[in-house]
């Protein structure tokens, strides 16, 4: 995260441990295309209002 600058709005990092102690990447993710606005009513809402606040 330290090497994309700016702190994201969304960001998931997957990683899986390895035997010698380390990490692997699995996945970095900075888009959601689903966000899960379904399961939260008022998940649009909030996520527009974060929006506008990193104006």
């Amino acid at each position: 995260m330290d090497s994309i600058g700016a702190i994201p709005l969304y960001a998931r990092i997957d990683a899986v441990g390895k035997s010698d102690g380390n990490f692997a990447l699995m996945e970095l993710e900075l888009i959601e295309p689903a966000l899960y606005f379904r399961y939260d009513e008022n998940a649009p809402r909030m996520f527009a209002a974060c929006l506008d606040s990193r104006k």
